[in-house]
């Protein structure tokens, strides 16, 4: 019944009755657009929150770093402003044992035309993709040896193996590097996985991994967009039973609108990995791998974040 959430422009807030009530715990902080959350798996007191929208619209504000509390979300300190400011943080993962290594994959502020979320801030076209943290996310180091410096706007791990990594690169506008990452050295080297995987027209990935069948990845790819944001369509959703080696199509049908940039989500439930959720304009479910899906829309659409609390119920 403790939960973190974070608001696209509303900072993070805090249930301990199942959303119940709410407690806002960072309006002091020097920004209120969060893109990721992450709690630590052996002490989960700590808590970070990457800072900026990464969702791509005019109105996803830049972040200003990465937001930590060693208590459970009473108190905040801002770090990594130096490495991430006028970007946006759209996933960070924590080591399962040894958690000081973070991973964060980061991408432009969103905007059209292509920046305008930025607002000028020069760090908004600093560093992209993976980066890696040994020290609680004080210190980071980018991830470049195979690893494109381009949108990251997915990051997931072997649950089995955390030195096996995946990053979904996915320029919003379309970029000859876009496509899904794999490392199985703990992020020092990266290689394109292909396989089955559309080539052409790819623009945002989300990705995940099956907590109890790691061989099994699931993505969602929407269409590449144009300068205003129009063709952003889903192109399409692909499932990997091989660790990425290759890939089958499954049909996730049209989910998306022409928001494919803007609304993309893939999560896979943590008993089944036959059992996957794709999410954007509406959200679908399979029970049969992919093979077929049926509707399930919450009471609003344009669906941003999907999760598993720790009875298994789906947020």
């Amino acid at each position: 019944n403790l939960y973190f959430v974070a608001g696209a422009d509303g900072g993070v807030w805090r249930t301990a009755d199942g959303g119940s009530t709410w407690t806002p715990l960072t309006d002091q902080m020097p920004t209120t657009a969060i893109g990721a959350l992450a709690i630590d798996p052996v002490n989960p007191s700590v808590v970070y929150a990457g800072t900026g929208e990464a969702n791509f619209a005019n109105h996803s504000r830049y972040g200003l770093g990465i937001y930590k509390s060693l208590d459970g979300g009473e108190s905040w300190v801002q770090i990594a402003a130096g490495a991430f400011s006028g970007r946006c943080i759209s996933r960070i993962i924590i080591h399962p044992t040894n958690t000081q290594r973070l991973y964060a994959s980061v991408t432009h502020a969103g905007g059209f035309p292509e920046l305008a979320a930025a607002k000028g801030h020069p760090g908004a076209d600093g560093p992209r993709g993976g980066f890696r943290s040994d020290d609680g996310g004080v210190a980071w180091e980018q991830l470049t040896a195979g690893l494109p410096n381009q949108d990251a706007t997915d990051l997931a791990m072997d649950p089995s193996n955390p030195s096996v990594l995946y990053a979904a690169v996915g320029r919003i506008f379309g970029a000859g590097e876009n496509g899904i990452y794999k490392s199985a050295d703990a992020g020092d080297t990266w290689t394109k996985l292909a396989g089955g995987l559309p080539a052409a027209n790819v623009g945002r990935i989300s990705i995940d991994v099956a907590p109890t069948n790691p061989q099994r990845i699931y993505a969602l790819i929407a269409n590449a967009c144009d300068a205003e944001g129009g063709g952003g369509a889903t192109l399409g959703g692909y499932r990997s039973d091989n660790g990425g080696a290759t890939w089958s199509s499954i049909p996730v049908g049209s989910i998306q609108s022409t928001y494919g940039w803007y609304l993309n989500v893939v999560r896979v439930s943590p008993t089944s990995a036959d059992t996957v959720f794709m999410a954007g304009l509406n959200i679908v479910r399979s029970t049969n791998a992919g093979a077929a899906w049926s509707t399930v829309t919450a009471p609003h659409v344009d669906n941003h974040a999907l999760a598993f609390d720790a009875s298994g119920r789906l947020l």
